[in-house]
C-alpha cells in the first residue's frame, strides 16, 4: 500500500528530533488487558537497578530524560510480545507534503519551509526536496536521503541556493562585522553537496559566487561538535577577490586604524571553536593593485591567532609572513 500525507506544523524543533541515542521499549504489565487503564507496578529490584536520574522520575517522563536500553520488569513473568502486526504496518511507502511555518535546528530559525518526501519500509526517507524562502528574496532547495535505519543516522544530499541580496541573508543568520561592506553583498548563488550525521556536517564540492560572478569560490568545509570544543576545518580557492569591494581597506577599518593591536585581538577570547581556514587566490586585488597565485593559511580560536606561508606578490612587493599571537 501506498499512503499520502498532507501536513501542516506550525513549529518543528530539530535540535530535539536529531539523535544517534537507540532507545529500546520493554514490555510492561501495563501492556496486560486487565490492567488497562491502571499504573503500572515495578518491583523494588527493578526500580533500584535504573540509574538515579530514571528512578527518581514517573513512568510518564519524557523519553528524552529516559536512559537508552532501560528494561523494566515486573513481579509477574512478562508474556512475549506479538510483533506480527507490527511488522506488516511497516510494509508500504509513504508520500508526503509538509509545510512548516517556524523550523528550530541548531539554536537558529528557518521559515515557511515546504517539504516533499516519500518514506520506504526500509526505513529511507527521500527528500524531493526541501524548499525555503530566505530574506533577500531568496531561495533555498535541499534534495537527498535520510537514512534512520543505520546505527548511527545520516542525510546524504546536496543543496542550492540564491538570492538577490547576501546582505539580508547574514543579517537574518546574526553575522556581524564592523570591517565588511554589507551593501556591496548583492546577488550569489551556492551549491553543495553535503553530509549531515549527529554533531557533523560535512560540505564538499561547495560552490559560491558574488555579484553575478565577478568572484567565486570553490572547497570544502567539514564541522564537527561531537567534543566540548567544534572543530571548524576548510579549504577554498577563489578565482578573483577585490578586498577593496568587500572590505574597509582605511583607517575606518578598525584593524587599519591607530591603536593597540592587542586591544584590537581581545574578540579572540570570545571564539567558541578550533578554526583552520586554508584559502588560495588566483588573482586577488588591494588598493588597486594585482596581486596573482595567492595563498594564506589561517588557525584562530579562543585567544590565538595564526598566520602561516602569507605570500604577496605583485610588481612592487615580494613579501612572505608567519604570525603567531
Amino acid at each position: 500500500p501506498v499512503m499520502d500525507i498532507s501536513l501542516i506544523l506550525e513549529n518543528l524543533d530539530l535540535d530535539n528530533l536529531w539523535s544517534d541515542e537507540a532507545v529500546v521499549i520493554a514490555a510492561t504489565s501495563a501492556n496486560k488487558p486487565e490492567n488497562k487503564g491502571q499504573e503500572p507496578k515495578f518491583s523494588d529490584e527493578a526500580v533500584e537497578s535504573l540509574p538515579q536520574n530514571v528512578a527518581a522520575k514517573p513512568a510518564t517522563a519524557p523519553a528524552a530524560e529516559q536512559a537508552t536500553s532501560v528494561i523494566l520488569k515486573d513481579e509477574k513473568k512478562i508474556e512475549p510480545i506479538n510483533f506480527n502486526m507490527a511488522e506488516k504496518l511497516r510494509d508500504f511507502d509513504l508520500t508526503a507534503e509538509i509545510k512548516v511555518k517556524n523550523i528550530k535546528y541548531l539554536e537558529g530559525e528557518i521559515k515557511d519551509a515546504n517539504l516533499y518526501l516519500t518514506v520506504s519500509k526500509d526505513g529511507k526517507i527521500l527528500i524531493l526536496p526541501l524548499i525555503f524562502s530566505v530574506p533577500g528574496e531568496g531561495i533555498f532547495r535541499v534534495n537527498g536521503v535520510l537514512d534512520s535505519a543505520a546505527e548511527r543516522p545520516k542525510f546524504v544530499g546536496k543543496f542550492d541556493a540564491s538570492g538577490k541580496n547576501l546582505k539580508d541573508v547574514f543579517k537574518w543568520l546574526k553575522i556581524e562585522s564592523q570591517n565588511l561592506k554589507f551593501d556591496n553583498l548583492k546577488s550569489y548563488g551556492l551549491y553543495s553537496d553535503i553530509l549531515l550525521l549527529p554533531n557533523i556536517v560535512t560540505l564538499n564540492n561547495f560552490y559560491l559566487n558574488l555579484n553575478e560572478g565577478k568572484s567565486e569560490f570553490l572547497g570544502s568545509l567539514k564541522i564537527d561538535s561531537s567534543s566540548k570544543t567544534p572543530i571548524i576545518v576548510s579549504d577554498f580557492h577563489v578565482s578573483e577577490f577585490n578586498m577593496d569591494e568587500y572590505f574597509l581597506t582605511s583607517g575606518q577599518n578598525i584593524y587599519l586604524s591607530p591603536g593597540l593591536l592587542l586591544k584590537k585581538l581581545l574578540w579572540l577570547n570570545d571564539i567558541s571553536s578550533s578554526n583552520e581556514l586554508n584559502l588560495h587566490f588566483d588573482k586577488m586585488i588591494y588598493k588597486s593593485e594585482e596581486f596573482p597565485d595567492q595563498s594564506l593559511k589561517l588557525k584562530f580560536g579562543r585567544g590565538y591567532l595564526e598566520i602561516a606561508d602569507l605570500k604577496l606578490r605583485s610588481q612592487n612587493i615580494n613579501l612572505k609572513a608567519n604570525l603567531t599571537m
